[in-house]
């Protein structure tokens, strides 16, 4: 797949996805030179690019991204230690869920005390 339908599927650009290579986050493994110096993505880019997406939203910096996938992918851990990574994940996708739901509660709030007024 090359870097304009990569950017596309995953609906950030192509200077984004140049960004994931120099930040080392994308390599030889990931992206490959056509003869005629295109970029080929294979289907282990694309995994990658939706991990880091998704770990974007859940608030990791690309730095800590990188970190842990140098980690997961150095064969150091343990699937108990992978699992206890996992579990760690989701509780704080849960307080984040938490803090969204109350920020959207008190927002909510407001919004019902402004349409009572009216």
């Amino acid at each position: 797949m090359l870097i304009h339908e990569v950017a596309e599927r995953f609906g950030i650009t192509a200077d984004t996805v140049r960004y994931y290579e120099k930040q080392g986050l994308l390599t030889e493994k990931h992206v490959r030179r056509r003869p005629n110096g295109y970029r080929e993505y294979t289907e282990a880019a694309l995994e990658r690019i939706r991990l880091i997406r998704l770990g974007q939203i859940a608030n990791f910096s690309l730095a800590e991204l990188r970190a842990g996938i140098e980690l997961w992918e150095s064969g150091k851990l343990s699937d108990e230690q992978k699992a206890e990574i996992w579990l760690q994940q989701l509780e704080r996708l849960d307080r984040q869920v938490k803090a969204l739901q109350e920020s959207r509660n008190f927002i909510m709030s407001k919004l019902q005390q402004l349409q009572k007024l009216s």
